[in-house]
């Protein structure tokens, strides 16, 4: 049948199926069953604790908006919230199971979302998440047109932290899992000036070079943080730690972190990827460039199409200055104009062997032509061959 209701409460023993085509229930003021199922057709409010022993689920036609005053709690069975309008959720989602929201409109998730075996958060808008997601046994897969991640947010999940984006994404907060892997292709993915931090796992680096289709991907890496974008530019310090919380090589356990990129990587300046346990892999597609601040364990690099540069400053390996450009690696060969500290990547002493490419300055700038003596020296004491700059 029909409910029709300003505001609906109750409690029963059973389950308590509310799934009548019809139904208009302005407001949920809370309801404690064995199980708890609504459809309703008028935008609800939900402004008390809605509780049940085997899940719940809301289905509505209108907007969706629980008040700080409510709750949804579930003793087994998962938690499934869908509106065709925008959904808000400023309170605690838990339950055992899994939590699906999925929203014809916007999302925002400001309270404490916990799916044990998964969370899905989908809007077909916007996406605001400033809250405390979590998956103690599963995973979270997050879609949405517009994603803002607060510096409050905190995404934990025990396998893969999933994000599909098809705008832009600003990515503050924390997030932590074993894998995560963020498409947002063609897009571009900001990390705001209150900075963020990526907890992830990884691996060390063989030693050596390693061709461009044999580093670690989304789909050949069980483990790492991947992203995929247009534009990638931080605002603010971005943080990439391992989950064993030691730093690399001592760790043995290092965070593996990978950006391609179609639009170039921006670091900016006055803050910088801090990743001294990280071993980070850039793709730069379609000749598009990267610069910036870096602080890394290893770093390699890849490139694609005409134009392409790199102007990167900071520590790989522990190494800086010279050093730190030939402790970098590059694929599919070395380039002058792809540089750390101004030296090219992969190079000996600032200059490219003959066989990598163009050296990064005339290898002949440091040798005098001319006579055997400098003009300088002293008649009443020379050695034979030796001049007073080499003393």
């Amino acid at each position: 049948g029909q409910i029709i209701a300003g505001s609906l409460t109750g409690s029963s023993t059973g389950a308590t199926r509310l799934v009548g085509p019809n139904n208009q229930v302005a407001t949920l003021a809370g309801f404690n069953a064995a199980g708890f199922s609504l459809n309703d057709g008028v935008p609800l409010s939900i402004t008390a604790p809605v509780i049940s022993g085997n899940g719940i689920t809301i289905v509505d036609t209108g907007a969706l908006n629980v008040s700080s005053g409510a709750s949804l709690t579930s003793a087994a069975g998962p938690i499934t919230l869908q509106a065709t309008g925008g959904i808000t959720l400023p309170v605690s989602v838990t339950t055992p199971g899994s939590v699906f929201v999925s929203s014809g409109g916007s999302l925002s998730v400001t309270g404490t979302v916990n799916g044990a075996t998964g969370v899905t958060l989908t809007a077909l808008g916007s996406e605001t998440l400033s809250g405390t997601i979590i998956s103690t046994a599963g995973g979270i897969a997050v879609t949405s047109q517009g994603l803002v991640l607060g510096a409050s947010n905190t995404l934990q999940a025990s396998t893969l932290i999933r994000i599909i984006d098809t705008a832009s994404i600003n990515l503050g907060g924390v997030l932590i899992a074993p894998k995560i892997v963020i498409d947002d292709t063609g897009g571009t993915i900001t990390v705001p000036s209150t900075g963020a931090e990526i907890v992830t796992a990884g691996s060390i680096r063989p030693i050596g070079t390693i061709f461009a289709t044999s580093l670690p991907t989304p789909l050949s890496s069980p483990v790492g943080a991947f992203m995929t974008t247009g534009l990638f530019q931080l605002a603010g310090t971005l943080n990439v730690t391992n989950t064993t919380l030691t730093p690399a090589p001592l760790g043995l356990r290092p965070a593996l972190f990978r950006v391609d990129s179609s639009q170039g990587i921006d670091l900016g300046s006055g803050h910088f990827l801090n990743a001294p346990s990280t071993w980070m892999v850039a793709a730069l597609l379609n000749g598009s460039k990267m610069k910036g601040w870096v602080d890394l364990y290893a770093f390699d690099l890849i490139f694609s199409g005409i134009g392409g540069s790199a102007a990167i400053t900071g520590t790989i390996g522990g190494l800086t200055g010279v050093p730190a450009a030939g402790a970098a690696h590059i694929a599919p060969g070395a380039e002058v104009v792809f540089q750390v500290n101004g030296c090219p990547i992969g190079s000996v002493n600032c200059v490219l062997l003959p066989t990598q490419g163009i050296p990064a300055a005339s290898p002949l700038r440091d040798i005098i032509f001319g006579s055997a003596t400098i003009p300088s020296d002293e008649d009443d004491l020379l050695l034979p061959m030796v001049s007073d700059e080499v003393y």
